[in-house]
């Protein structure tokens, strides 16, 4: 079985879904896959028995018609809706990280599943695992290529940058700035979240255009890691911060919470509104122990529930692929 995983230009980006997509199949899976980019024509010497496009959020970027059978991984359906269906057209089966979307486009007669974003061990690791990493790094700068010297403190400065990794911040954030939907009764204004939790916590930490495990250890820093959706979408932070082992703090209004198993109190901390989020983030930081114990459970759940390995077995399944 061999897969054509389809990105979206030359140097297509490695910080998103379709990287942690990939490394799941070819890594964790062992499939055999070979990447295209839909700016380019698939050669006819392709020698690909499945197809697979993840979303990549680049919509100017027109859609090829893929060779059967096929599959499409649609992220961004709550902000650009209209290109998406269009998309969905090209596929024998689409997979939507957002319930309404999935929904939709079966009303309309298309063979769509909801399959929510997720975590990955690797790119989001725990203190221990980044620990771990850190001292596989360090032990590479005594080796004689000078090649893997340079490319391991590299790593160590850009994941690491001087730190201990200890909880020095009360509330993480990383992630980009964005205003919301404009008109839109669903929409959170990031920035103003942000700015009322920051300036009731100040000793906060915010990182943006921050990836993989140089994200992870920003979180693992912080005490709270902090989310807001853009509208009531399940983004991939909801997964990320507790696979860090970071208690999270995220808006209860997101279609399909209960669903995924999610359960405030227990695995994360809910809030609705802005002055609920300051409330329960004060909460969680006069109350460790009990913090602790959501973070410790909330890293259990997601790294058992939620990873883009079992993603990308649901959706093999669903294609009825076989990669045993």
């Amino acid at each position: 079985m061999r897969i054509g995983c389809v990105a979206s230009a030359p140097g297509f980006r490695d910080n998103g879904t379709f990287a942690y997509c990939r490394y799941a199949l070819k890594e964790e899976l062992g499939i055999d896959i070979r990447t295209f980019h839909r700016s380019s024509p698939i050669p006819d010497d392709h020698e690909c028995d499945f197809w697979f496009f993840c979303d990549d959020g680049l919509d100017a970027i027109p859609m090829p018609d893929l060779p059967h059978p096929n599959s499409c991984f649609l992220v961004d359906s709550h902000l650009g809706w209209d290109v998406r269906r269009e998309w969905a057209n090209h596929f024998d089966f689409v997979f939507c990280a957002q319930k309404p979307a999935a929904e939709k486009l079966r009303e309309e007669g298309l063979n769509a599943y909801w399959l929510p974003l997720a975590c990955s061990q690797k790119a989001h690791p725990n203190f221990g695992e980044l620990r771990e990493l850190r001292k596989g790094l360090e032990g590479q700068l005594g080796s004689s290529d000078k090649d893997i010297r340079e490319s391991a403190q590299a790593d160590l400065n850009v994941i690491f940058a001087q730190t201990d990794l200890s909880k020095q911040y009360d509330v993480t954030f990383v992630g980009y700035m964005n205003r919301g939907v404009a008109g839109h009764p669903k929409s959170h204004d990031r920035v103003e979240y942000l700015d009322k939790v920051f300036k009731a916590f100040p000793n906060s930490f915010l990182s943006v255009n921050t990836f993989h495990e140089q994200m992870a250890a920003r979180y693992v820093m912080g005490r709270v890691g902090f989310h807001v959706s853009i509208l009531d979408d399940v983004a991939m932070r909801m997964f990320e911060i507790p696979s860090t082992g970071t208690a999270m703090l995220a808006n209860k209004d997101v279609v399909g919470l209960e669903g995924l198993g999610f359960v405030d109190g227990k695995n994360f901390v809910g809030y609705e509104g802005i002055e609920d989020a300051v409330d329960k983030c004060r909460w969680m930081l006069e109350n460790p122990m009990e913090r602790e114990e959501i973070a410790k459970a909330g890293h259990v759940f997601v790294r058992s529930n939620h990873t883009y390995k079992l993603r990308m077995e649901s959706l093999l399944k669903v294609c009825g692929i076989s990669h045993g």
